[in-house]
């Protein structure tokens, strides 16, 4: 039997990061859509998910959770696309090995390699 000993901690923090990133990439988009308020606290981060989300569709509000968009605003794909941007960038600078590089070898001692096709 194979038991996966995971660092969810180190995952946490990448994966919080990578939320703060987008928030403060998109901000001033998701300000003007939404309304200063549309996160009132740091627990709310992985709500910006949602928001990149709903921006490029025409759904106003999902839930009770998220803030419904604002009146007038166009349904547009900028914001998905600047999301998309902040987390290439992420993975390009290599915070994407963080699992394949050294979460796997360590707790399973797997190793995986990618072939780069161009």
């Amino acid at each position: 039997m194979v038991e996966i000993s995971f660092d969810y901690l180190r995952l946490h923090r990448q994966c919080w990061r990578l939320l703060r990133a987008v928030k403060d990439h998109c901000r001033a988009d998701l300000i003007r859509i939404y309304g200063p308020e549309y996160l009132e606290k740091e627990s709310q981060l992985p709500f910006v998910v949602g928001y990149v989300l709903m921006t490029a569709t025409p759904t106003k509000q999902i839930g009770d959770l998220l803030k419904a968009r604002l009146p007038g605003v166009q349904v547009t794909s900028k914001v998905l696309e600047d999301a998309k941007y902040v987390i290439e960038q992420m993975v390009g600078s290599g915070a994407g090995a963080l699992v394949v590089e050294q979460i796997l070898p360590r707790a399973l001692d797997l190793c995986i390699e990618f072939e780069i096709e161009h």
